[in-house]
């Protein structure tokens, strides 16, 4: 297991490109299944972290580059905290189609896996109510519908984005707000997606 790596400013620079482009990928792999005000907002962004990779790996350093590369060089690195085992898991249910017509798409439940195998649910909406189960499988099984409702814990969301992702995030979507007020057809959906986006990347773990 390596604990720390030493990379050459050029290797970090290669590095945060490669974080660009599978953060790119990552967007438009969404594309088909965002609703369509938001569609247009990501695909901007997707295509101004291919840029942001592109200055990241030009001849010349932009400012904003330097800086980003300046400080990721000097940055100090803090062992991850160990997560004891015995804790409760957090965890939601992730709607992709309401197959009864009632509860909606998204995020439709809030849950706990609790450390002896059993499983707190609190549903949202109108009539919000909370359910308990003796299993994680039981509940899949009476609620997943065949996959069209999945589970997303909350621990794996986070970790997700690794600390150098979310500065690197940041440092595009401030890139990417910037250059896309002074262009044409800056929109609301826009907007919105950045402001989503910049949720995503000021969580933290």
């Amino acid at each position: 297991m390596i604990d720390r790596l030493s990379l050459t400013r050029d290797q970090l620079a290669a590095l945060l490109a490669h974080h660009a482009d599978v953060l790119a990928a990552g967007f438009r792999a969404d594309l088909s299944t965002a609703i369509p005000e938001d569609q247009e907002g990501i695909g901007r962004a997707a295509g101004l972290l291919d840029l942001h990779a592109q200055r990241l790996t030009a001849d010349e350093e932009t400012v904003a580059v330097a800086e980003l590369l300046d400080s990721m060089m000097t940055c100090p690195v803090d062992q991850p905290a160990v997560e004891p085992a015995d804790q409760p898991r957090l965890f939601h249910l992730q709607r992709d189609h309401d197959v009864s017509g009632v509860s909606g798409t998204g995020r439709v439940a809030n849950g706990v896996l609790w450390p002896d195998g059993t499983v707190s649910l609190r549903w949202i909406g109108e009539r919000p109510s909370t359910v308990h189960w003796d299993r994680l499988a039981d509940a899949k099984h009476v609620h997943g519908h065949g996959g069209a409702t999945r589970i997303v814990w909350a621990e794996e969301q986070l970790a997700a984005l690794t600390e150098a992702d979310r500065r690197f995030l940041t440092f595009a979507l401030d890139q990417a707000a910037e250059e896309m007020s002074l262009g044409d057809g800056f929109t609301d959906a826009d907007q919105s997606a950045l402001d989503k986006l910049r949720r995503i990347a000021n969580e933290q773990p």
